[in-house]
Protein backbone atom coordinates (compact mmCIF):
# COMPACT_ATOMS: atom_id res chain seq x y z
CA UNK A 1 0.00 0.00 0.00
CA UNK A 2 1.41 3.17 -1.12
CA UNK A 3 2.57 6.18 1.73
CA UNK A 4 -0.51 8.30 0.28
CA UNK A 5 -3.11 5.27 0.52
CA UNK A 6 -1.82 5.14 4.44
CA UNK A 7 -2.17 8.60 4.88
CA UNK A 8 -5.49 9.44 3.23
CA UNK A 9 -7.23 6.26 4.98
CA UNK A 10 -5.98 7.61 8.31
CA UNK A 11 -7.03 10.83 7.69
CA UNK A 12 -10.66 8.93 6.74
CA UNK A 13 -10.60 7.62 10.16
CA UNK A 14 -10.05 10.80 11.74
CA UNK A 15 -12.19 12.81 10.01
CA UNK A 16 -14.92 9.86 11.13
CA UNK A 17 -13.50 10.45 15.04
CA UNK A 18 -14.49 13.79 15.13
CA UNK A 19 -17.86 13.41 13.74
CA UNK A 20 -18.62 10.87 16.20
CA UNK A 21 -16.91 13.07 19.05
CA UNK A 22 -18.93 16.19 17.23
CA UNK A 23 -22.59 14.20 16.86
CA UNK A 24 -22.23 13.03 21.07
CA UNK A 25 -21.55 16.61 22.21
CA UNK A 26 -24.61 17.61 20.16
CA UNK A 27 -26.56 14.67 21.53
CA UNK A 28 -25.68 16.05 25.22
CA UNK A 29 -26.38 19.56 25.03
CA UNK A 30 -29.88 18.41 23.12
CA UNK A 31 -30.83 16.44 26.29
CA UNK A 32 -29.49 18.96 28.73
CA UNK A 33 -31.66 22.04 27.26
CA UNK A 34 -34.38 19.51 27.09
CA UNK A 35 -33.79 18.91 30.64
CA UNK A 36 -33.85 22.53 31.75
CA UNK A 37 -36.84 23.33 29.92
CA UNK A 38 -38.50 20.83 31.62
CA UNK A 39 -37.34 22.12 35.22
CA UNK A 40 -38.53 25.37 34.19
CA UNK A 41 -42.21 24.42 32.91
CA UNK A 42 -42.44 22.13 36.35
CA UNK A 43 -41.16 25.46 38.75
CA UNK A 44 -43.81 27.70 36.80
CA UNK A 45 -46.55 25.58 36.59
CA UNK A 46 -45.60 24.62 39.91
CA UNK A 47 -46.20 28.08 41.26
CA UNK A 48 -49.40 28.97 39.08
CA UNK A 49 -50.86 26.17 40.84
CA UNK A 50 -49.92 26.89 44.20
CA UNK A 51 -51.38 30.66 43.92
CA UNK A 52 -54.43 28.85 42.38
CA UNK A 53 -53.91 30.46 38.98
CA UNK A 54 -54.89 27.45 37.35
CA UNK A 55 -56.28 24.09 38.22
CA UNK A 56 -54.18 21.12 39.72
CA UNK A 57 -55.62 18.75 37.23
CA UNK A 58 -54.97 20.89 34.46
CA UNK A 59 -51.14 21.65 35.36
CA UNK A 60 -49.95 19.07 32.99
CA UNK A 61 -51.52 19.91 29.82
CA UNK A 62 -49.96 23.68 30.79
CA UNK A 63 -46.79 22.45 30.98
CA UNK A 64 -46.96 20.85 27.74
CA UNK A 65 -47.71 23.64 26.18
CA UNK A 66 -45.79 26.08 27.86
CA UNK A 67 -42.54 22.97 27.26
CA UNK A 68 -43.73 23.36 23.17
CA UNK A 69 -44.17 27.26 23.05
CA UNK A 70 -40.66 27.65 24.60
CA UNK A 71 -39.08 25.33 22.36
CA UNK A 72 -40.63 27.00 19.31
CA UNK A 73 -39.65 30.79 20.66
CA UNK A 74 -36.12 29.46 21.10
CA UNK A 75 -35.90 27.78 17.91
CA UNK A 76 -37.13 30.47 15.95
CA UNK A 77 -35.18 32.89 18.03
CA UNK A 78 -32.02 30.86 16.62
CA UNK A 79 -33.01 31.07 13.66
CA UNK A 80 -33.66 34.55 13.24
CA UNK A 81 -30.00 35.19 15.14
CA UNK A 82 -28.09 33.08 12.69
CA UNK A 83 -29.46 34.46 9.44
Amino acid sequence: MPISAKIWAISAMDIVFRLKRCYTAIKDSIRVHQIMVEKIANNFIGQMVENKIINKEMADMYIYTFICFVEKFITIGSIMIIS
